[in-house]
């Protein structure tokens, strides 16, 4: 059985650059983590290890194809992180079908994620982008593989192209919490959660947004698949509001072959409202 969703709605998306930019390599063969990964010739050898250097600004990684066995990473305030993978060790330009894939290491973040983007306070903005990577569970502990969580007037961006999720268990996916008057902002876009088992969690989604205390949440999604999943009880979009808005956007979504602990088939989106 195959479900096509399309649901139109007005998003802004709208990020303003900051001043300071620069490039980061990872090459997990050659690399090594004392380097100053900010040339060719002296990658990093994880992405966790170009994260840390990244000073305030926005910036780039960009990662040779391999698997990477992260620790937890955290983006913080008024950094603007881009991760690129799909490159040859020589990081010439791209193939996005050569895969970069980020297995979960030991998440040492506090909060079981595999990227964390946490940020509190007024004026206080943050963004992440991923593009042409595969994430997927190593470990059996459980752990989210994108959790966003901001709060008091911050202003956060998720943007999301080409990413795969496999194997990930009892915790949501991807996670994005907006409270207390803060703005959060995410578009994914020709991705696939597959092969995501959640049995523990009646909670857990593939896809959890969470709007609470006048936080705002704006969703775009546009060409996902879903298949292959199984979820405790509910679906794999579910979408919380307590006092707080979500604006969101279906467009040419594919769920198909799912399933959950009640029945064998396509799980479905779920919405609540408080």
């Amino acid at each position: 059985m195959k479900i096509i969703l399309t649901v139109v709605c007005i998003l802004p998306f709208l990020l303003t650059t900051p001043a300071l930019s620069a490039v980061f390599y990872v090459n997990g063969v050659t690399g090594n983590d004392t380097n100053t990964c900010n040339h060719v010739d002296v990658p990093c050898k994880t992405i966790k290890a170009a994260v840390d250097k990244t000073p305030v600004g926005h910036h780039t990684i960009r990662v040779t194809k391999g698997t990477y066995v992260e620790d937890g990473m955290e983006i913080v305030g008024h950094k603007f992180i881009t991760i690129k993978g799909g490159y040859n060790d020589n990081f010439a330009p791209r193939i996005c079908g050569e895969k970069t894939v980020i297995q979960t290491g030991f998440v040492d973040n506090n909060d079981n994620s595999l990227i964390l983007l946490n940020i509190d306070g007024q004026n206080i903005q943050a963004s992440l982008k991923l593009h042409c990577l595969t994430m997927q569970r190593k470990w059996t502990i459980e752990e989210t593989a994108i959790k966003m969580a901001i709060q008091n007037y911050a202003e956060a961006w998720l943007t999301m192209d080409h990413v795969q999720f496999r194997g990930f268990n009892s915790n949501d996916v991807v996670h994005l919490i907006s409270k207390d008057n803060s703005i959060l902002h995410a578009q994914i876009t020709n991705s696939r959660f597959w092969n995501n088992l959640r049995y523990g969690n009646i909670n857990s989604m593939l896809i959890k947004t969470e709007a609470r205390s006048d936080g705002t949440v704006y969703l775009n999604l546009d060409k996902l698949t879903f298949n292959g999943n199984c979820s405790a009880v509910t679906g794999p979009i579910w979408l919380y509001n307590s006092d707080a808005k979500s604006y969101c956007s279906f467009d040419n979504i594919i769920i198909a072959g799912n399933y959950n602990n009640y029945r064998h088939a396509d799980i479905d989106v779920s919405i609540n409202r408080t």
